[in-house]
């Protein structure tokens, strides 16, 4: 509900006409109103959503708990120092805090009971089943369809070797290298079951190691500004 004042100063009241603008106006700002209202309703509603789906991510990889939220917090960054406008940070960000959705499927014994630094045969296929698993599952989604590269293709190498397409260079979409290596820093930087976490700046110097096969150069340097 709201309230629309009106002051004449003049004798004359208002006419019919003037009343009948008046009203068309008022019924305009009602609607814009309660879309305004429901927009922030909705995007409210919607990040919640997605920190849920981060949660629940996380509860089934108990050794990376907190991982999705450094990922998208070193992509948002990565994002801003390439310049990236407002609406591709925010498809960024969000794709980047989903990245890992795939791993909702994954078994157990890989991930909450898994203290090995080497994977099975076995455990690595199904690892490697989760980028193609993500993008299944944002597919469902249609208003998600823009962040699907950064669940399916962050695993992509840049020199080709990745999985699971094996897509090389530009052929990555820039969602999913950014993610790339905001995951590999983030990988590299924490305690793991199998490996005590570098600090920054030794994970600086592995990231430039790996530019050029794992990561693109460009990329990795405008990280480390």
């Amino acid at each position: 509900n709201g309230v629309l004042y009106l002051c004449n100063p003049g004798p004359r009241g208002f006419g019919e006409s003037e009343l009948e603008a008046v009203s068309k106006i008022a019924r305009r700002a009602g609607v814009s109103i309660s879309a305004a209202r429901w927009r922030v309703d909705f995007e409210l509603l919607f990040s919640s959503m997605v920190d849920a789906i981060m949660n629940t991510i996380q509860a089934k990889d108990v050794y990376t708990r907190g991982h999705s939220e450094r990922v998208r917090h070193y992509s948002k960054l990565l994002g801003k120092e390439l310049g990236l406008g407002s609406e591709e940070l925010y498809r960024l960000t969000l794709g980047a805090g989903l990245h890992d959705i795939g791993k909702v499927g994954m078994p157990d014994s890989v991930l909450k009971h898994n203290k090995s630094a080497r994977l099975t045969p076995g455990q690595m296929v199904e690892v490697r089943k989760h980028p193609a698993r993500g993008a299944q599952i944002l597919r469902d989604i249609s208003f998600l369809a823009d962040v699907i590269p950064a669940a399916e293709l962050h695993h992509e190498d840049w020199d080709g070797g990745g999985y699971p397409h094996g897509l090389k260079g530009e052929e990555i979409p820039l969602i999913a290298r950014i993610v790339a290596v905001a995951d590999t820093y983030d990988a590299i930087t924490t305690d793991r079951p199998y490996q005590k976490g570098k600090s920054y700046e030794e994970g600086h110097e592995i990231l430039r190691k790996i530019a050029g096969k794992r990561l693109q150069p460009e990329l990795v340097e405008k990280f480390i500004e």
